[in-house]
């Protein structure tokens, strides 16, 4: 990144700072990596996950293709709870999801794919990547700066382009031209103004999928 691209993103450079700077107190009882129990209670439910796949018949049977449609069940019952901000489902959901997360890992395993802590690594490799203003000798001035810098990170570092595409597992009205309402309005109504529980359905695997069409122009 030269200086030009610098200033004009709202980015200036500082001293090499390979650790994030030492937080207050006050901001430590906050952090999600300072619960107590926190590593007994991740490994008590990773220590389920594997007896269940080990010695329950319906979760030996489970394969990546069959979690796929519950996996977004939960996805929606998720954004439920969000919108509903019910935190008592919202942290029941959380735990669903994660079940289902460690599920996909085992499997990984078993294929000889990845194991848990590729999973892990890999994200935590991404976000201090995608962060150099925290782990790196980048500063910004607001978040639009980094939402930039993010950005371009992805595109030179990771040689990927901002619009990758719709998904392939969406539907096609989320590839529908025009407004968002205008999309919702057709799939939701139809050709002859009429509803089905089908298009309901389809409609929301778009919305799904417009979502994570959206994280991928964020650059997520």
């Amino acid at each position: 990144m030269n200086q030009s691209d610098i200033d004009k993103q709202g980015i200036t450079e500082g001293p090499i700072s390979p650790m994030p700077q030492k937080m207050e107190d006050k901001s430590l009882s906050k952090r999600i990596s300072q619960d107590e129990g926190l590593s007994e209670a991740f490994m008590k439910l990773a220590t389920i996950m594997d007896e269940l796949r080990e010695q329950c018949p319906w979760d030996q049977e489970q394969t990546i293709d069959t979690l796929r449609a519950m996996t977004l069940e939960e996805t929606y019952e998720l954004t439920g709870a969000i919108d509903e901000k019910n935190w008592s489902d919202l942290k029941g959901e959380l735990g669903d999801i994660m079940l289902h997360l460690l599920f996909y890992a085992r499997i990984g395993k078993e294929q000889q794919q990845f194991n848990l802590k590729d999973v892990l690594e890999s994200i935590s490799e991404k976000m201090i990547r995608r962060h150099p203003h925290i782990y790196g000798d980048i500063k910004v001035k607001d978040a639009e700066a980094v939402k930039r810098n993010w950005q371009q990170i992805k595109q030179q570092q990771e040689k990927t382009a901002i619009l990758s595409g719709v998904p392939k597992g969406c539907p096609p009205w989320s590839k529908l031209p025009g407004s968002r309402k205008r999309q919702d309005k057709l799939v939701l109504t139809g050709p002859k103004g009429k509803r089905s529980p089908c298009m309901i359905k389809s409609w929301r695997n778009s919305v799904s999928c417009r979502r994570r069409s959206n994280r991928r122009i964020r650059g997520i």
